[in-house]
């Protein structure tokens, strides 16, 4: 994927991206992949729907109809990072414009990863990952659950951390003699300390 000027000044928008993109910079699915899960890169996100679809919100109705198709009855996306559609100013999907937020359920989003796992297990491959680089741009997981951070759980081999103006979110999976759980949490209030941050992780 061939980094454009759109793409660039993407990756500048405040509170959007962890990653900062350059024109003319070229990455492989496999290094997007890493900046979506390791650095948690919206912009990142926005590439692959884009990519994969023509367009971020003909990859956004493919969102919503995979949630349907899941159960997911209390889900409604409006574009494919989660970030709010007001932080992506004009990079949001021409089609929901007009939407600020994605909503949904702790029992959605774990309807979500039950289905990920199953059909593309191969996901753990990125979500373990606890460090990259990439472009001389150092990455580093807030997932402090996986094997070797502050926080480690046995196990543990994913999934992802969120962060909105509602607080904190957290989906997490563990694997422990071939039995398989997942966790989902979200929306905890901003913490009273750092330690507690550590906790939630």
């Amino acid at each position: 994927i061939k980094i454009t000027a759109d793409y660039e000044n993407m990756s500048t928008l405040p509170n959007l991206s962890t990653v900062k993109l350059k024109k003319g910079q070229i990455y492989t699915i496999d290094e997007i992949m890493k900046q979506v899960s390791l650095a948690s890169s919206n912009p990142a996100t926005l590439i692959l729907g884009e990519k994969i679809d023509g367009s971020t919100s003909k990859f956004t109705d493919r969102m919503n109809k995979k949630a349907k198709e899941l159960g997911m009855n209390h889900t409604h996306f409006t574009n494919p990072s989660g970030a709010s559609n007001d932080l992506l100013k004009p990079y949001k999907p021409k089609k929901y414009k007009d939407e600020a937020k994605t909503k949904t359920t702790s029992q959605d989003i774990s309807l979500l990863i039950h289905s990920l796992l199953k059909k593309h297990p191969e996901i753990i491959n990125y979500t373990k990952l606890t460090h990259g680089k990439q472009y001389n741009q150092d990455f580093e997981t807030t997932n402090l659950s996986l094997k070797g951070e502050p926080e480690e759980y046995l196990g543990t081999d994913g999934l992802k951390t969120g962060t909105s103006d509602e607080g904190y979110s957290i989906a997490l999976t563990n694997d422990q003699d071939h039995l398989r759980l997942n966790a989902t949490i979200l929306d905890v209030k901003p913490y009273p300390s750092e330690q507690a941050k550590h906790v939630r992780s």
